[in-house]
């Protein structure tokens, strides 16, 4: 059975842990019990964390909006 598509986009971090460490997070719910530690627990409202979250529409690979002709010497 396919998992259900996240509401946000997922990104990957990477965590330096030991072993130990590792069967502890299992212990505790993996990676869903630490983003409910991380919602719960944040400084400031999630609003706030929105506003720097990388937009759906990436436009790098857009098109330059400006002219692509150059007015050299000889232009009149």
């Amino acid at each position: 059975m396919p998992r259900p598509k996240p509401q946000e986009p997922l990104g990957r971090i990477n965590l330096r842990l030991t072993d130990r460490h590792k069967l502890m997070l299992k212990d505790l719910g993996g990676v869903k019990w630490l983003r409910t530690m991380l919602e719960k627990h944040a400084k400031m409202p999630k609003k706030y964390y929105e506003v720097f979250e990388r937009p759906n529409n990436d436009n790098r690979n857009r098109e330059s909006k400006t002219s692509t002709t150059t007015q050299g010497a000889g232009v009149r």
